[in-house]
């Protein structure tokens, strides 16, 4: 009985004896991991979470809310989503002329002040909703649609005119018109992938001919001076197309769906005429699948393959393992890049480097969110964080930054649901802009529909009389 009391009495006396030690600090809570849709409830890390939205987080693992928007121009020109944007400047030696393009319908407007802005109508009576996109050289904006139904367009800022076309007929042999899905300039040279050839200025005629695995380039600083021998066959045999292109260490990477070639030259031309070029391929079992997805950051490429959202340096740094020279950082949110996949919507995705946050911004169509067919949620990999956090209410359907000679990286966001260009990410904006309600007038008796009210049967708890 003694030898019990002394247990108890001691057992007692250790709460007062913990209470007089001083508190022990064990650091701060980090809130960063983002979000995760792989690892169990069980598994899952104190920072991390399988449900998020609108959060951004910070170096020290400190996490805060999104910032809002606010209309870029509120001058409304379309119920139609805004397919394309893009920051076009211009330097005349004394100054510099800066321009918005934006896609929307079938037509394309152009915004040239940075005061009283408003939209202008610079080309109209195009193939409707495509994708256009851009590069500029000489000084102008050399624009091309996805549909492959329009010649290439240029538009000059300085003169902030209407649009036209880059290539003429001149009725020479060789001569021809090219259309194509993917503009761009590499070393002063002007070059296209995945074209159409025609010879007339028009709409795709039975004369027109595809190649999905070709490039066509230019004269040395003569975009227009396109001719129908001056092209690069990117092996048509494999069953694949070309997909994307860009440039990186002064190579030119031509992308496919499961393989990526890169192309060097010095003098761009046909071997008998002087050019040097070189073609070699150096990815296979990966590529650019989803091809609006591909963004370059001067680093690396992130784009969409099949087997998730991968990182790659392009083959060219200098790193320790060969691992590290592409990898899928899509891992955390694979559960939803396959349900992407599986609905068939993965390949409508689009993308942007927002340099000033280093942020791969995503925009998709959930299949399980409104609104339906189109791009209805975001999802941000931050890079430096090697994380993902979803956003909501960003309703996306083209991106651009100004990231020229006096802007200031500022994010443009097209919106997928009607003709507005809202300006993004606004440290003193706490909400988005408004969101327009599309109602229909029923001015016409096409949309009108009949009632399906049942009114012969009655059902108990129904409420309904007979």
């Amino acid at each position: 009985m003694w030898i019990l009391l002394v247990i108890v009495s001691m057992s007692f006396g250790m709460p007062s004896q913990l209470l007089s030690e001083p508190p022990v600090e064990i650091g701060k809570f980090n809130f960063g991991g983002g979000l995760n849709l792989v690892a169990l409830p069980t598994d899952i890390a104190d920072n991390e979470s399988p449900d998020m939205c609108n959060c951004i987080s910070y170096l020290d693992g400190g996490l805060d809310k999104r910032k809002g928007s606010e209309r870029y121009i509120s001058q409304a020109v379309s119920s139609f989503p805004v397919t394309s944007l893009y920051r076009s400047y211009a330097s005349s030696g004394t100054f510099i002329k800066k321009a918005l393009l934006m896609a929307s319908g079938s037509k394309i407007y152009a915004s040239t002040k940075d005061v009283d802005m408003g939209w202008i109508v610079v080309s109209s009576n195009l193939y409707p909703s495509q994708y256009w996109r851009w590069v500029t050289m000489n000084n102008q904006a050399i624009g091309t649609g996805d549909a492959l139904n329009e010649d290439a367009k240029v538009f000059d800022p300085i003169r902030a005119s209407t649009l036209t076309n880059l290539f003429f007929h001149d009725g020479g042999s060789n001569t021809v018109i090219v259309r194509a899905k993917y503009p761009l300039v590499s070393k002063n040279y002007f070059i296209l992938g995945n074209v159409v050839l025609t010879s007339t200025p028009s709409a795709l005629t039975p004369g027109s001919t595809y190649y999905p695995n070709r490039i066509y380039y230019s004269l040395l600083a003569k975009p227009s001076s396109m001719t129908a021998l001056r092209f690069i066959e990117i092996r048509a045999d494999d069953g694949d197309q070309i997909s994307g292109m860009g440039t990186m260490y002064d190579k030119v990477n031509i992308f496919k769906s499961q393989s990526i070639y890169e192309l060097d030259f010095t003098i761009l031309n046909l071997p008998s005429a002087g050019g040097d070029w070189f073609l070699n391929e150096i990815v296979s079992g990966f590529g650019l699948y989803a091809d609006k997805t591909l963004v370059n950051t001067g680093q690396f490429y992130i784009f969409g393959s099949l087997d998730g959202i991968r990182k790659w340096d392009g083959g060219r740094r200098s790193r320790l393992t060969v691992t590290e020279e592409s990898r899928i950082i899509s891992w955390p949110i694979n559960p939803l890049i396959q349900k992407l996949i599986r609905a068939g919507t993965y390949k409508n995705a689009f993308a942007k480097y927002y340099r000033r946050r280093e942020w791969y911004i995503l925009s998709y169509e959930d299949p399980d969110k409104f609104p339906k067919g189109k791009n209805n949620s975001s999802i941000v990999y931050d890079i430096r964080l090697d994380r993902w956090f979803p956003f909501c209410n960003w309703l996306i359907g083209s991106m651009e930054t100004m990231d020229g000679v006096s802007d200031n990286g500022e994010l443009l966001l097209g919106s997928s649901n009607d003709g507005y260009v809202d300006l993004a990410d606004i440290e003193q904006k706490i909400d988005d802009s408004r969101k327009e309600i599309v109602l229909d007038t029923m001015d016409s008796t096409f949309t009108w529909r009949g009632s399906t009210q049942n009114v012969t049967e009655v059902l108990e708890g129904s409420a309904s009389l007979k």
